[in-house]
């Protein structure tokens, strides 16, 4: 089993959050045998790109502790490993990923109206009435007479 194609191919599809820890708990059972310690080359390029994983802006936390936990469990730090450069410039699903947190929305002016065409979809509706419809209802609030004059 190939478990660095399988972390570049779990981090194109936005699956980290399930193969993270399925790969530290291969890993897990690795760490006292006397071939694959942190110096064995397929170990270096794995802790490599965890590395390069751990660094991202925006990673979840818990992916982020899994990455922590497989590094204490090599007894190295992360701070000792050169992060790769494998996934860079792999494609990586933007829209829902549950690997990273959503980007902050930008904040609306205090007075600013929604526009209905960005306004997602099952989104609530706008609690303010549409423009005018306040006037119609002042006047019959007033004593006029209700309906068109």
């Amino acid at each position: 089993m190939d478990l660095k194609q399988l972390i570049a191919d779990a981090y194109t599809r936005g699956r980290m959050i399930a193969v993270l820890p399925f790969v530290e708990k291969v890993l897990s059972g690795c760490k006292d045998t006397k071939v694959f310690k942190a110096t064995n080359p397929m170990i270096a390029g794995i802790l490599s790109m965890l590395a390069e994983i751990h660094a991202m802006p925006r990673l979840k936390l818990n992916i982020s502790f899994v990455i922590e936990m497989t590094f204490k469990t090599f007894e190295v730090s992360l701070a000792d490993v050169c992060p790769s450069a494998a996934l860079r410039d792999l494609p990586r699903v933007q829209m829902h990923n549950p690997d990273f947190s959503a980007l902050p929305e930008a904040k609306a002016p205090a007075g600013a109206a929604l526009n209905p065409a960005l306004v997602p979809p099952g989104a609530p509706p706008a609690l303010t009435p549409p423009p005018g419809a306040m006037a119609g209802a002042a006047g019959a609030a007033a004593g006029g007479a209700a309906g068109p004059p």
